[in-house]
This record gives C-alpha cells, sequence and structure tokens, in this order.
C-alpha cells in the first residue's frame, strides 16, 4: 500500500502561519476529492451519509463481511476507522479493509470537509462528526451476546476517537463497544505541535507558540483514563518519525487496566496493520476478548 503524506511535511510550513491565524485548523488537511473506488480492488461497499451532532452531513462507505469474491460472509463485529489528518476515506479504508474478509464489518467515514462531507473542521466539530460515526455504527450493529463495536484510530484519528470517548454517557453504547485501538497517535495537540517544532532549526524558537495559539481542549490527554473499562491497544512503531513512539508509550502510561502496548520493530507511521502478524494479532485479540 502506497505511504500516505508524512505529518511534518506540510504541518510545518503551516505552523509558521500560526500567529495569523491563532487557531487548529493546520491539523486538518484533507482532499474532497476521493481518489480509489474500493469495487475497483474487490470490495463491495454502500455509500451511507451520517448526520453529525449538528446537522452536518458526512461522507461514508459501509463494508460488510465479504469473502475475497465478494460473498457475504456473517458478521463479527464492526470495525469504525476514524483515520488521520490527510486524504479521505478512499485513501485510508486500504489499511483496514482485510478485516472484512476475517468477518467483520468496516466503516470508513469523512470528518467535515474531507471526502465530500459538508463543513469545514476544527476541534470540536470533528469531535461531533466522531460521536456521530459511534452513534451509527452502534445502530447498525447492536449488541447481541458479545460487544459489537471496534474503534479503530489512526494518528489524527486516534486523538479524535479518545476525546471522544468522554462524550459518551450512554453506558448501553459503551457496553457494546468491545477494543480501542490507538495506532500511532498523540495525546495533546499543543506537545504534538511542539515536537514537530523543535525538529527543525529555523523553526525551533516558534515553539512557546503552541502555547497560546494551538487550544488542547479537545486533546484527549484527560480522557485516556476515563477509556476504561473498554480495553484499549496502543500501537506504535518504534521507528515512526511522524508520531515518535513516546507519544504512544505516554498514551500507555495515562490509561487504565484492562489495556496492552503494541511497539512495533521497526515500525513506521500507521503501517502497522500492514504486517500480517499484526493482523492475526488483532484478529487473535478479538476471537479471545483479552
Amino acid at each position: 500500500m502506497p505511504r500516505l503524506p508524512r505529518f511534518p511535511s506540510f504541518l510545518v510550513p503551516a505552523l509558521f502561519l500560526l500567529p495569523l491565524c491563532a487557531c487548529s485548523h493546520v491539523f486538518y488537511q484533507g482532499d474532497s476529492e476521493l481518489i480509489y473506488d474500493p469495487a475497483k480492488i474487490g470490495y463491495s461497499f454502500e455509500n451511507a451519509t451520517l448526520t453529525s451532532l449538528d446537522g452536518t452531513a458526512l461522507g461514508a462507505w459501509f463494508f460488510p463481511a465479504q469473502k475475497a469474491n465478494g460473498a457475504p460472509l456473517p458478521s463479527k463485529g464492526l470495525f469504525v476507522q476514524f483515520h488521520g489528518n490527510a486524504e479521505n476515506r478512499s485513501t485510508h479504508f486500504r489499511s483496514l479493509a482485510w478485516v472484512t474478509r476475517e468477518g467483520y464489518d468496516l466503516l470508513a467515514f469523512d470528518y467535515r470537509g474531507y471526502g465530500g462531507s459538508a463543513g469545514r473542521p476544527d476541534q470540536r466539530s470533528v469531535n461531533q462528526d466522531a460521536l456521530a460515526a459511534i452513534l451509527w455504527a452502534n445502530q447498525r450493529a447492536p449488541r447481541a451476546d458479545q460487544p459489537r463495536l471496534i474503534l479503530y484510530g489512526q494518528s489524527l484519528g486516534g486523538a479524535i476517537l479518545m476525546r471522544a470517548l468522554q462524550d459518551i454517557g450512554d453506558p448501553g453504547l459503551r457496553a457494546n463497544i468491545r477494543l480501542v485501538v490507538a495506532d500511532s497517535t498523540f495525546y495533546s495537540y499543543r506537545a504534538i505541535a511542539r515536537d514537530i517544532l523543535s525538529r527543525f532549526w529555523f523553526s525551533w524558537w516558534l515553539q512557546p507558540l503552541a502555547v497560546p495559539l494551538i487550544s488542547d481542549e479537545y486533546s484527549p490527554g484527560d480522557a485516556i483514563a476515563n477509556i476504561a473499562p473498554i480495553p484499549l491497544v496502543v500501537v506504535h512503531g518504534d521507528e515512526d518519525g511522524v508520531i515518535p513512539l513516546r507519544f504512544g508509550e505516554e498514551i500507555f502510561a495515562r490509561a487504565r487496566e484492562p489495556k496492552a502496548l503494541w511497539k512495533v520493530p521497526g515500525g513506521h507511521h500507521i503501517d502497522a496493520m500492514d504486517r500480517p502478524e499484526l493482523r492475526k494479532r488483532l484478529i487473535s485479540t478479538l476471537a479471545s476478548g483479552r
């Protein structure tokens, strides 16, 4: 699978504009054009429109559990993908589409401003979008004999997901979440902005600007401990040059049991699920309930 654009390549120039914009829009670099058609690589899917909590229409694709020949499989649960900050669902879905061959449904949706979804993103609005996706998935896959939802956040999407979980007050919905996966993500918008600025001699002196100009109101930092008792798996490559491993380690440290940290030797940014052994480990984790 082609590697997705590297986070710093566009975030660093954008951060130089912080004194002018004084906002966190630099974190959202979505593309409105849908690039890849899942049907052309053998995946059947349904177009869906989600309604965010403020009424904004969001584009989404629902992939039913299916064999390689397209024949349906009995559903074991529903993955919801919270993708990263660049492009849109048409590129990101490929990193999780394989779960449909393992008997799981997949919902790939776009935040506002991405992939034809209406509106413009900011921290508060994408939080509403994430909650809408979780609510939609819960209606599509109601709990039966066991929890049905697997929430998978990648890069920026992991931060959005972990923060959104704090705003789910319905105990029945929370009880329907089998697993949360935080893949290559961070716990603080300010912290990751400071980290990126510190990597370059020409931006090192701008680090203090991250505090007054980037909001942490919807950062997941304080919410991470409240994910429990839902199991949390933190996945992070030890060679991630976009969001360093120490961010994943900090998320793990803040989380309460049940939790697990999967350090990926030689792993780069959101490429863990390109590896057959990690795919097998995830499916085994779901099957065992541990």
